[in-house]
């Protein structure tokens, strides 16, 4: 039973965590902040893919298209609508990080800060502003978190069932959910609580519902797998650099909050024997795990990627949310050590310091992100900023509404040679055939599955073209054009003449008629 005044924390921890999730819901809405930006190149390509479901997508699993499919009957052509999902999303990860931290530590204290720590970090606020792969990666890495919890609790296999589904669905939404599967098995051999039998079928379970994506990767030979090594930079060898690998450090101290993981990284070292302790790694016949074995369990499940993509960053490249399903171990861990470590007065003033330092940089950041467009608008204005990062996804709606204006029927064929023309155009120009031209190889969703086929060249065609913005190469551009076509001219209309986007002026939109294929 609560008592009245945890009845009344309990009230008030609602109104917080409700209040930050109308906040997100508003500011994706809101003329004047988020609802005023355009789609960025991947939300335009997962909505596209949403209206033609597939078990598989050229750089990535199926969940995402799948989750927003739901989505097109009630957003028609209101973009940010799609956006909506996400931090709810967010706000459901953060409910469960909370009820992994109470089942490890049977501490409501715990609980209640693991998840408000995670609903307000960096990384949570800005990709629950967007339709990204990142918000139900988490989702469902929190929510297997919490079934594998439960599973060592209570020793139950319906649980380890319960997190076999978890992580499939998982697989499904990002391939580094493996991640999740290597730290998973590795606690429940180390552990012996399960029979191998048991085992093989909770990960049959995982590998029976991922499937139907290892098929359409199969049958369309890996371009998955290829485009992640082409991300890497893998394909074009090794090199050893440290400033990559700070950068990537730098860019995880930004967005989980650096006093988090700075407390994490230096646990790493104090507890590092534990691994080689010939004790139990963790007490199952305990009601609750001590602040030793809860980082244990932070560390199995946080360290194999992190160690993997530092690796990568140190040879190739890397992108700063690759490691993001560290910040549910590293939160559950922190949100433990504040409210366990009470053994020196000095350490429990200093650690909750860093508590109230961690909340004012999770909350300003959140405040000045909803904020963001509103803020650099009128500092731009007033000439204070030359750069603004919102500026990525300007200009793609434009060149949408010129095809529009210069009244190029529907059903006819588009043709570019750029993702984010390909993406947009694909979205924004339902009715039209849109096609990639590139003929160096495989290297976007549109190369894979929808390139300009050989009886389409001869039709009447409209390039959409990305050049470098410069004589030398506008001629050769129209050069080779004219070697191809019998017919080749310059689409005039207004707004054709110097069309950019992202903001960029060392890049130029082409637009160019062209009339059948030169047979000669």
């Amino acid at each position: 039973m609560l008592t009245k005044n945890n009845k009344t924390f309990f009230f008030i921890i609602c109104i917080l965590f409700f209040s930050i999730l109308f906040a997100k819901l508003y500011a994706i809405f809101s003329p004047s902040l988020l609802g005023n930006i355009d789609l960025a190149i991947d939300e335009a390509q997962y909505i596209f893919w949403s209206k033609n479901l597939e078990t598989g997508y050229f750089s990535k699993p199926p969940f995402i298209a799948w989750v927003l499919s739901p989505m097109n009957q009630a957003c028609g052509e209101s973009y940010q609508c799609y956006r909506s999902l996400q931090p709810i999303a967010f706000f459901l990860s953060s409910i469960f990080c909370g009820l992994s931290t109470f089942r490890l530590t049977n501490n409501v204290k715990a609980a209640y800060l693991s998840a408000f720590l995670f609903l307000t970090l960096p990384l949570s606020t800005f990709y629950s502003q967007f339709a990204t792969t990142d918000a139900w990666l988490l989702l469902l890495w929190s929510t297997s978190t919490f079934f594998f919890v439960m599973t060592l609790r209570n020793g139950s296999f319906f649980w380890l069932l319960c997190c076999a589904i978890g992580v499939g669905f998982g697989l499904l939404t990002k391939y580094s959910m493996i991640f999740f599967c290597i730290s998973a098995l590795f606690l429940l051999l180390k552990l012996n609580q399960f029979s191998w039998l048991q085992i093989i079928t909770a990960t049959s379970i995982s590998l029976l519902i991922f499937c139907p994506n290892v098929i359409w990767n199969i049958t369309h030979e890996f371009p998955a797998l290829k485009h992640h090594v082409e991300m890497t930079s893998l394909d074009k060898g090794t090199e050893v650099q440290i400033g990559p690998l700070i950068e990537f450090f730098i860019g995880q101290l930004i967005i989980f909050s650096p006093i988090i993981l700075f407390v994490f990284l230096v646990s790493l070292r104090k507890n590092w024997h534990l691994f080689h302790t010939k004790q139990k790694l963790i007490n199952l016949k305990e009601c609750h795990c001590n602040l030793k074995e809860v980082w244990v369990i932070s560390a199995v499940f946080s360290l194999p990627i992190f160690i993997t993509m530092s690796i990568l960053s140190l040879i190739s490249e890397t992108e700063i949310n690759w490691a993001s399903p560290i910040s549910i171990p590293i939160v559950i861990y922190f949100s433990t050590l504040v409210v366990k470590e009470q053994k020196k007065s000095a350490q429990t003033k200093l650690m909750k310091l860093a508590v109230q330092i961690t909340v004012v940089i999770n909350l300003l950041f959140l405040l000045l992100f909803l904020n963001g467009p509103r803020i650099l608008g009128n500092l731009s204005a007033n000439g204070l900023v030359t750069t603004n990062p919102f500026l990525q996804v300007e200009g793609y709606k434009t060149i949408a509404n010129v095809v529009r204006d210069i009244n190029y029927k529907e059903g006819r064929i588009i043709v570019s040679n750029d993702r984010g023309l390909l993406a947009t155009l694909s979205l924004y120009l339902p009715g039209h055939k849109i096609r990639s031209i590139n003929t160096k190889g495989v290297y976007n969703h549109w190369d894979l599955k929808y390139p300009l086929s050989k009886i389409e060249k001869k039709e009447r065609l409209l390039f959409i073209l990305l050049i470098d913005n410069n004589k030398d190469t506008l001629q050769k551009t129209m050069k080779r054009l004219r070697e191809q076509y019998s017919t080749v001219e310059i689409a005039t209309a207004k707004n054709t003449g110097n069309l950019l986007i992202q903001g960029k002026t060392n890049k130029k939109v082409l637009l160019v008629w062209v009339d059948k294929e030169d047979m000669v």
